[in-house]
């Protein structure tokens, strides 16, 4: 019995190496001064892929693409609307304006956007707030939420002049599902254990207008609703899809994105794929690769909860850098790179 306890254990280990999907938390959050650059495919109806199970590949090189306007997170305090959101911790640029999240150990929320509905530049809440994850979001989660925002305005605004007032409420109903996971490999790296998420969203418009003797009535063309679904690919890196396929109402691809670098820098972009991180989980020792042409000044390194542990400092020209990371406690660092014309990069370390 004693020889069959050790070959068990061994056995569970293992297993537990294979079905090692990530586990998203809170403290991936994506940094204030974050800017992702993210790639189009030119032909997204070519792109086929795994759309269910485990241990999977999704190969995205060597397809042609064109680079898309990056997504910014910033600090909610630098905005021009530091107070319509009091509890936001994180912002982020969106189509609609500028929406804002909150981030704690339990959920990440979207409170809310910032933008212009056609009467104004103002603040629109969600009601409730829509959460983004539940932690810990892993293999096997699954959210179903509802949310709504309500707008009132006037009617040359709406698009309906001779009315007086109009009432818009936007609900959004999402269904999503992490169906697999697998490797994730971009031309900005390899990423292991990346989760597969299938999101359904049904968008209902509904809109009312005030008219005299009758009050509110329904206005033309409304309530419509509509259905999106689209899948994401979700690293260990951040909280952020690292890459998205949105199809159609049929099924087929519409459009396929993915992840190209990653840049914190008030200077010019410098692409995240410039640097990577080997090994990445680490035991003993990361080299960190460059191969691109600004090279290495400083390197910081960080806990999550913004505690630094050293400032490496290279010689001039470095390109690739040894840095030993054996005295650290396993769990999830960060590392700042300083490069020589003034960027500055940030990567997510795992320790194990």
């Amino acid at each position: 019995m004693k020889k069959i306890i050790p070959g068990f254990i061994i056995l569970i280990l293992a297993s537990g190496l294979i079905h090692a999907q990530v586990v998203l938390q809170s403290t991936m959050a994506p940094l204030p001064g974050s800017m992702l650059s993210f790639q189009e495919l030119d032909d997204p109806a070519s792109f086929t892929f795994a759309r269910q199970g485990e241990n999977l590949v999704w190969d995205f090189t060597g397809l042609g693409s064109h680079s898309i306007e990056p997504v910014i997170y910033v600090d909610p305090a630098t905005t021009g609307y530091p107070t319509a959101y009091p509890t936001a911790n994180l912002a982020v640029n969106m189509e609609e304006g500028l929406g804002y999240i909150e981030n704690n150990s339990n959920q990440e929320l979207l409170l809310g956007v910032v933008g212009d509905p056609g009467n104004g530049v103002q603040s629109m809440p969600f009601y409730p707030a829509m959460p983004l994850f539940d932690f810990p979001y892993t293999y096997g989660s699954s959210m179903n939420t509802t949310s709504q925002i309500r707008v009132k305005m006037d009617g040359a605004s709406f698009g309906i002049p001779a009315t007086d007032s109009v009432k818009y409420h936007m609900t959004l109903t999402t269904i999503r599902d992490v169906v697999g996971w697998g490797t994730l490999i971009l031309p900005d790296g390899t990423y292991e254990g990346c989760l597969l998420e299938k999101s359904q969203t049904i968008q209902v418009d509904s809109a009312w207008m005030k008219v005299v003797i009758l009050g509110w009535i329904p206005a033309p063309g409304y309530p419509s609703t509509t259905y999106d679904s689209s899948y994401r690919w979700l690293t260990g890196e951040m909280l952020h899809p690292f890459a998205e396929a949105n199809l159609g109402e049929g099924g087929s691809i519409e459009s396929v994105t993915y992840f190209k670098g990653l840049n914190v820098s008030s200077g010019s972009p410098v692409s995240g794929g410039d640097f990577n991180l080997h090994p990445n989980p680490a035991v003993d020792y990361i080299t960190i690769r460059n191969s691109g042409q600004a090279a290495i000044e400083r390197i910081d390194l960080f806990s999550t909860d913004g505690r630094q542990f050293e400032t490496i400092t290279r010689k001039s020209g470095t390109t690739n850098t040894m840095v030993n990371v054996s005295n650290l406690n396993p769990g999830i660092y960060i590392l700042v790179i300083y490069t020589t014309t003034g960027e500055r990069i940030v990567k997510r370390l795992v320790k194990q």
